[in-house]
């Protein structure tokens, strides 16, 4: 809002915008005489400055994460980024793709593998949840299996866990571990299983 007196403000709106959404960062800036003052209105974690640096940490993880990994089956093509959150591969028919992901605002870290939304994806995923206590031995995370996700009607297998704190360094040797681990699991048995 403007003051009184020979105050001069002026409202600039800077849009970013970033997967559909708009960031809106406010400046106001007062000139009074010779004097200038500038404030900003970054809103918490919505603004341009939070996901931005989100997606900086995040990238630094997934180069950090590609470097380390080791694949453990020799048909297995090499992870490639998807945006800032995941990496992922193509798998064999009748699976689509093989994902390692992380979501801080559930400071959940985990691996699933998609698949086709056709009779023999159906069948496959189903023969799979008829065998989850035998499968869930080969996992250190959470084994669920998914008919629907909110974004997505493929049915799809997720192994993950909670117990890292997404943002703290101090885990990222942990997270790279868990992730390779869960992968490698997953890929062989997904392979071994889909011949």
């Amino acid at each position: 809002s403007c003051g009184d007196g020979l105050e001069l403000c002026a409202m600039f709106s800077v849009f970013n915008v970033t997967n559909l959404a708009a960031s809106k960062l406010i400046a106001e800036i007062s000139i009074t005489f010779n004097t200038i003052q500038i404030k900003t209105n970054i809103p918490s974690c919505r603004g341009l400055y939070c996901k931005c640096k989100s997606k900086s940490i995040n990238t630094k993880f997934w180069n950090a994460f590609l470097e380390a990994y080791k694949p453990n089956h020799p048909d297995q093509p090499p992870l490639r980024r998807q945006g800032s959150y995941n990496v992922m591969a193509a798998m064999p028919s009748p699976m689509r793709h093989i994902s390692c992901y992380r979501v801080k605002s559930s400071s959940s870290v985990g691996v699933f593998v998609q698949f086709e939304n056709d009779a023999t994806g159906t069948q496959l995923f189903n023969e799979l949840q008829d065998r989850q206590d035998e499968l869930q031995s080969h996992f250190t995370g959470d084994l669920t299996f998914d008919e629907a996700t909110s974004w997505n009607d493929r049915p799809q297998i997720v192994v993950n866990t909670d117990k890292f704190a997404i943002e703290d360094e101090s885990t990222t040797t942990g997270q790279i571990d868990f992730l390779s681990e869960s992968l490698n699991s997953m890929v062989m048995l997904m392979r071994n299983l889909s011949r």
